[in-house]
């Protein structure tokens, strides 16, 4: 006991025990942390394999995706003309056709009207032969 605060002091063969305590518990800590580790990295070897790994699905990716912008590339240019200009001339294309059935229809409506007409006028004369006759 301490004779000036009336504490009891640990021994020094207690504080012996608790520091190789505390140095077990750190060791116990620090080999479960080395598993960890060792763990970690042994999952990691397949990400850093040559024929399946990371490395390789980038390859394989940026294959094609070159592959995709080839293809795409050869959709939008047909030889000398691109996809822009061949969908402008469609667009254009299928106005004009839109505009000439228009004009079919409009033609027909105008026959349509004469061919009603016509045959009003050959009614009145049907009607006045058939009062004459």
């Amino acid at each position: 006991m301490d004779r000036a605060t009336g504490n009891v002091r640990a021994s020094p063969a207690t504080l012996s025990r608790q520091r190789l305590g505390a140095l077990q518990e750190t060791l116990a800590t620090l080999n479960a942390f080395k598993m960890e580790l060792s763990k970690s990295q042994a999952d990691l070897v397949p990400l850093k394999a040559p024929v399946f790994g990371i490395g390789a699905l980038i390859a394989d990716v940026g294959t094609t995706r070159d592959l995709l912008a080839k293809t795409v590339g050869e959709i939008e240019a047909s030889g000398d003309v691109t996809l822009a200009s061949r969908v402008d001339a469609l667009t254009k294309s299928k106005r004009e056709v839109e505009d000439r059935l228009a004009r079919i229809f409009d033609n027909f409506n105008a026959l349509d009207g004469l061919r009603k007409d016509i045959g009003g006028i050959f009614s009145t004369i049907r009607s006045s032969l058939n009062r004459i006759g």
